[in-house]
């Protein structure tokens, strides 16, 4: 039984694998402007067409976008045992978004490293929280859980608050750039940012994937997993860390893009259960195809203007988040 189990999700994967790769190519041909599939393919082999090349940088940046939040928010909802942790509850957002606001205002026209000065003070913005959550959240040389929690909700606060006063004192043309960077949204001009964020979510994942084994014992209770063995506290600062880092690098990219990593794993736990192993991979694909589909409906509804992405997946998570309680509480 077990193995027709697992065989039967296996055939889900490569379903949900094809219909991404599938919805993938066709975000490369829809838009303001309608290219056709020979066009299309005709790019990846020497005719170059920068409107493909800027619809191909946004659709990697859904897909690396939907990666990183997806992860974070199966590791934190493991880890904190909460369903309602997202990647966003840890203040880890808002101090990126700080970040990023502080530099739009000051006008800086360079580059720090690779990244433009936005997009480092808004990585940085989110390490600085990340550290300074942990530090509130460690008791005793123990990682608190419930003061995890508690941190992220004052940190938020706080820089939520430095966010509002900070965009309500700056100057009326820096306005417009501090919102459309707040709503979310894929476009990318330059493609050192996509390597950055592709480069560091995918080791990000590629660290988090061996312990998926012990977030599934952690998940059940630090009890059952110190019992038999399971080193609770690395594990813990570990993962905590892994989905840090994978937030800071999505956001400082794209912005502040809602509920992805908060109603994307409910979907993926309903339709195939509880066990991480599997729950990480089918987060990482549904989130995929539901990012690069709103993509697609943000470059059509008002065409040729464009709707900025987090509008979209906060209009779609939130309705649906309200009836996945509604239908638990009614099992329940």
């Amino acid at each position: 039984m077990m193995k027709k189990r697992a065989k039967n999700k296996n055939i889900y994967f490569v379903l949900f694998s094809v219909l991404l790769v599938s919805l993938f190519i066709v975000s490369l041909s829809i838009g303001p402007v309608t290219i056709s599939f020979k066009d299309t393919y005709a790019h990846f082999f020497g005719q170059y067409n920068p409107v493909i090349q800027l619809r191909l940088m946004r659709a990697l940046m859904a897909v690396i976008t939907a990666c990183g939040l997806a992860a974070a928010g199966v590791i934190l909802q493991c880890l904190l045992r909460n369903p309602l942790a997202d990647p966003y509850v840890l203040g880890i957002s808002a101090g990126s978004a700080t970040g990023a606001v502080m530099a739009i205002i000051s006008g800086l026209n360079m580059y720090i490293f690779i990244l433009p000065v936005p997009m480092f003070f808004a990585f940085i913005g989110a390490m600085v929280s990340i550290f300074v959550v942990y530090r509130l959240a460690v008791f005793r040389g123990s990682l608190s859980v419930q003061n995890l929690v508690l941190a992220g909700i004052a940190i938020n606060a706080l820089l939520s608050s430095l966010l509002l006063f900070t965009i309500y004192a700056s100057r009326t043309e820096a306005v417009h750039g501090i919102v459309w960077w707040l709503l979310g949204s894929f476009q990318l001009f330059e493609t050192k940012v996509l390597i950055f964020s592709g480069s560091v979510v995918f080791i990000c994942l590629l660290a988090a994937v061996p312990f998926l084994k012990e977030l599934n014992v952690i998940s059940l209770g630090e009890d059952m997993a110190t019992y038999i063995g399971v080193n609770v506290e690395f594990l813990k600062t570990y993962f905590f860390i892994i989905s840090g880092i994978l937030t800071a690098a999505v956001v400082s990219s794209v912005g502040m893009i809602g509920f992805v990593g908060l109603v994307i794993p409910h979907i993926a736990r309903r339709l195939f259960g509880p066990d991480t192993r599997y729950l990480f991979g089918f987060s990482i694909l549904i989130g995929a195809i539901f990012l690069i589909l709103s993509d697609i409906f943000c470059r059509l509804i008002f065409a040729p203007a464009e709707l900025p992405v987090g509008v979209i997946t906060s209009l779609v998570g939130a309705p649906f988040f309200i009836f996945v309680l509604i239908k638990t509480r009614n099992e329940q």
